[in-house]
């Protein structure tokens, strides 16, 4: 006798998984911009220079959260050329990532090489615990300032509010 087989398709994972590249980065410059503002001096969080956000996706009208595979990324133009910008990324990776911090969302430091290509200096739930925000003492992890924006899931720019868009 022979077990019965079943044509049905196997169920989606309840939770999806985006795991970012560094060449999933590289069009930041191509995705839509919103300029954040411009720090001329260090406040002891923000870095000082023009900011903005650059998004991959928006997130469909009505969202509740931005879906996964979602990527932000932030440049800080602090001084010429951009190599020497600060840059920093957030990715919806979903899957159950970073439960007690920011969850569903992974965190980069990235640059701009001499090549011109973005690279993946750290990543993981904050930066590594000599780095701090943009090197800043005090190793400032990322949920320190985005916990503020919990209700936007994390999400701080003041174009991107979920409810407005």
């Amino acid at each position: 006798m022979f077990a019965a087989c079943s044509s049905t398709p196997a169920d989606p994972p309840a939770d999806p998984i985006f795991i970012a590249l560094p060449s999933d980065f590289q069009p930041y410059a191509s995705w839509t911009s919103f300029y954040v503002g411009d720090a001329t001096t260090l406040d002891g969080v923000d870095l000082p220079g023009p900011r903005t956000v650059y998004i991959n996706q928006m997130p469909p009208p009505g969202s509740t959260q931005f879906p996964v595979g979602t990527i932000l990324v932030k440049v800080v133009q602090t001084a010429p050329p951009p190599t020497s910008w600060q840059m920093f990324g957030m990715v919806k990776r979903g899957g159950g990532f970073d439960q007690a911090g920011a969850p569903g969302w992974e965190w980069f430091g990235l640059n701009i090489t001499a090549q011109d290509t973005v690279a993946i200096v750290w990543r993981g739930d904050g930066p590594p615990p000599d780095g701090g925000y943009g090197g800043l003492p005090g190793n400032l992890s990322c949920v320190f300032c985005h916990v503020a924006a919990v209700a936007n899931d994390y999400v701080q720019t003041p174009q991107l509010q979920l409810d407005k868009l």
